[in-house]
């Protein structure tokens, strides 16, 4: 097909990934309502692990890497802790 239409067929499949239709599945949607009020409870705490346990007990079965992708549509990112360090500096 590609070959008649005279377009390469990574071209083909890059432009059906950017222009899929995820957006308009009522559970994708649904679950980025979910990740983000996770997020908010959980004080962007809630890692991709976390967040995936969460949703597979409400009922999405979803993969870590299902899960990743949801998070950042959802622009839900993670605040790590800063690690102590120790000063050895005298005054």
């Amino acid at each position: 097909m590609c070959q008649i239409l005279g377009v390469k067929s990574n071209n083909y499949y890059s432009y059906q990934k950017r222009y899929s239709t995820k957006s308009e599945d009522p559970t994708h949607q649904e679950m980025i309502d979910w990740v983000k009020d996770i997020a908010h409870f959980s004080d962007n705490t809630y890692g991709e692990r976390r967040i995936q346990k969460v949703l597979n007990a409400l009922g999405f079965p979803v993969s870590r890497h299902k899960t990743a992708p949801l998070m950042k549509e959802a622009n839900v990112w993670v605040r790590y802790k800063k690690k102590y360090k120790v000063c050895r500096y005298r005054y």
